[in-house]
């Protein structure tokens, strides 16, 4: 036996209403439809759900049992489609992403902000990893979008550019370069330079940047992140190339300078990447509206720091 939403309708139409015709002006349907409603769900059940009184009908010991259960569907039927439309209005939903370190610590945390006073009702939670790490996360469905500095590689997952960044020359702020006006990339090859570690044998984007100039920089030293690289050149121990996303503090600061280095900055994509096969939630196009919001403003602004 199941229960039939259209005969649990009829039934709860009449018992609050107290007669059948009553019951049939309420669903705005015959009588005849409403009592053929009724005998079927009585039919079904077993039980006896009304018992007739001049005045129309009264529930039965089982009628009134129902009839405080179908009270009790019809209330979680309402929230329901409540929940749903809160969904689709963004008024309650998770939004889970993925980022590399450097867009996690530099480029999320104000869009985020921002999110978050536009859409509070909407959980959200954000993993760090490198991208081989994120893409095994998008197709197993445990995040909805991730943001990274290269394109996916992996099977059924789908990438696309969604803006562009550059990377820069940075000095101590009293280094004796940063008075040139121009620096040949020569030149700067000859200052100790600090290198972010790789776990890859596929040279980074620098170094085949640098490698169409005939230049190979060998590092004198090697750090596991950006900040700690940002960190050893402000100290005096050479000079490196980073993201101006990951080093515009440290430059508004003066703890960094940028040095005029000939062929920088290099600009470098950006990517968003998402499982190939699931439709974009609506917290993670909310988000990418915001993204190109941003992009859309700075380059009305004349601010090339965003750009696609």
């Amino acid at each position: 036996m199941s229960l039939n939403f259209t005969q649990l309708a009829a039934f709860a139409a009449v018992a609050e209403s107290g007669s059948v015709i009553a019951g049939a002006e309420k669903l705005l349907v015959s009588q005849p439809a409403v009592s053929r409603h009724l005998k079927q769900l009585e039919r079904s059940l077993g039980h006896r759900l009304f018992a007739r009184h001049p005045k129309g009908v009264r529930l039965t010991e089982a009628g009134e049992l129902l009839q405080d259960y179908a009270r009790r569907i019809f209330a979680l039927s309402d929230d329901a489609e409540s929940a749903i439309a809160d969904l689709d209005a963004l008024r309650r939903g998770r939004l889970r992403i993925g980022a590399t370190p450097t867009l996690a610590a530099h480029f999320l945390p104000d869009l985020l902000v921002r999110f978050r006073r536009r859409f509070p009702a909407i959980r959200m939670e954000l993993r760090t990893g490198h991208t081989s790490d994120l893409e095994l996360l998008l197709l197993d469905g445990r995040l909805d979008l991730a943001l990274t500095e290269s394109p996916g590689a992996a099977p059924g997952i789908a990438s696309s550019i969604f803006l562009h960044d550059d990377l820069i020359a940075i000095a101590p702020s009293r280094h004796p370069l940063r008075r040139k006006r121009s620096v040949t990339l020569q030149n700067f090859a000859r200052e100790p330079f600090i290198a972010r570690e790789v776990d890859t044998a596929i040279p980074s984007f620098v170094q085949r940047a640098l490698e169409k100039h005939g230049l190979s920089l060998t590092p004198t030293l090697t750090l596991a992140s950006t900040e700690a690289i940002k960190h050893a050149v402000a100290a005096g121990l050479g000079v490196a190339i980073v993201s101006r996303l990951a080093a515009r503090l440290e430059l508004q600061a003066k703890r960094l300078v940028e040095l005029p280095v000939k062929s920088l900055p290099l600009r470098r994509p950006l990517y968003h990447l998402w499982n190939a096969s699931r439709e974009p939630s609506k917290p993670a196009r909310a988000l990418f509206c915001l993204i190109n919001h941003d992009i859309n403003q700075n380059a009305r602004n004349g601010n090339r720091r965003l750009s696609r």
